[in-house]
């Protein structure tokens, strides 16, 4: 029984290492891409771009009020207000 807990255990960690490694290699993927694709562009960035916005922003939710929040695909979210 005890060695069961304990191969229990050590295939939990690993695979929870595992996951945390592939999701930083995906978000790093992810973050070198968008950088490629600033570092090809010749000019400054002054109007509305579509292919960044989708890169960049998984959701926007549109509250009552007027209140927004985006979801960038990094998991980070923003609040505003308006």
């Amino acid at each position: 029984m005890i060695i069961i807990s304990v191969l229990i255990i050590q295939w939990t960690q690993f695979y929870f290492n595992s996951h945390e490694r592939f999701e930083r290699l995906v978000n790093k993927d992810r973050i070198e891409e968008f950088m490629k694709v600033l570092r090809d562009r010749d000019w400054l960035i002054d109007e509305f771009d579509g292919e960044l916005w989708n890169m960049v922003v998984e959701a926007v939710k549109v509250y009552e009020g007027g209140k927004m929040v985006f979801a960038f695909k990094d998991g980070m979210e923003v609040e505003w207000g308006m």
